[in-house]
């Protein structure tokens, strides 16, 4: 089990974006981003330290899913967000949780605490002894 506290959201919305940071640091998660790209989002994956990620299916007509499925082979909890009908999600992202847009927050914030308890542990530091 392991707590997700440091959310990386990827939207490329503005708006959208902005709320549901605001939203997410209402109920107690710092927020990574937004980020509106995939480019910006492999950035920030290589850059930032994050516990989980939410993520927009369709980013300018980009698909996120390679991301996504980097993220599940990091052990990465993730969650999908779309304003469109479910998509169809390939193979290596098949069991991440799809949301539709508008969300609540709040089924969200379950979901996250589902998936931190689901994540594998964390391996110990490594003890050196002088």
């Amino acid at each position: 089990m392991t707590d997700i506290k440091r959310v990386l959201v990827v939207e490329d919305e503005a708006l959208i974006g902005l709320q549901l940071k605001a939203a997410l640091e209402d109920v107690g998660y710092t927020v990574i981003g937004p980020v509106g790209s995939l480019d910006a989002a492999w950035r920030a994956g290589d850059a930032e330290l994050f516990d989980a990620a939410v993520l927009d299916v369709n980013l300018n007509g980009t698909s996120v899913f390679p991301f996504a499925e980097h993220l599940v082979r990091e052990r990465v909890p993730t969650v999908l967000l779309t304003g469109y009908d479910l998509p169809e999600l390939p193979p290596g992202a098949a069991h991440i949780p799809v949301l539709r847009k508008p969300l609540d927050v709040h089924v969200l914030d379950i979901i996250l605490r589902r998936l931190g308890r689901e994540a594998p542990r964390p391996p110990e530091p490594a003890r050196v002894d002088a």
